[in-house]
């Protein structure tokens, strides 16, 4: 009959006190709802209430710290998606700089050989032209006679002019005239 006596007052507080004044406050807060009063800002305020109970302005603030970690989370895919780009870019640039280099060495190869090629003719056109230096006018004049017009400019303007003098005289006027006047050009 002990136990029964102390279960008593624990229900009786239960059944009597708690849940009527837990159903007394759902109606209050329903029915002031209704008529426009907010009621959770209000119970924000209060001490003890306020820790279950979030106002308005906290749930805003919430969504907006949601939002912000969203955005937050977004920029930094964003971020990483562009610092793989970037260091795409730099392996192509690298690349692009090889290539380049790859092909200034190349051109200076060109380059040489076509140095080195232009110094053979060169050699080639002063020996050209010192043999006909060394022969007579007569005979030289008849050769450069027959030759195209580049070629007899060419190794008339490497012989001296005095011995140059010489075989265009004894070239035809025509001839001779048009040689002097491509090689004043």
């Amino acid at each position: 009959m002990t136990k029964e006596k102390r279960k008593s007052p624990i229900l009786f507080i239960i059944f009597a006190i708690i849940i009527p004044l837990m159903l007394t406050v759902g109606i209050v807060y329903i029915g002031l709802t209704l008529v426009g009063i907010d009621v959770k800002d209000k119970l924000a305020d209060v001490p003890v209430v306020s820790s279950f109970i979030k106002s308005n302005e906290v749930e805003q603030l919430e969504k907006t710290i949601k939002k912000q970690e969203d955005l937050i989370a977004s920029k930094d895919e964003e971020i990483n998606d562009l610092s793989k780009e970037v260091e795409s870019l730099r392996a192509i640039a690298d690349d692009l700089e090889l290539d380049l280099k790859k092909k200034e060495k190349s051109e200076q190869k060109n380059e040489k050989e076509n140095t080195e090629r232009e110094e053979d003719g060169n050699d080639a056109l002063k020996r050209a032209a010192s043999s006909y230096r060394k022969m007579e006018p007569e005979n030289a004049a008849a050769i450069i006679t027959q030759m195209n017009d580049q070629d007899a400019i060419q190794i008339l303007s490497n012989i001296p002019s005095d011995v140059r003098g010489n075989i265009l005289a004894e070239m035809e006027s025509k001839r001779a005239a048009t040689l002097t006047k491509l090689m004043m050009q």
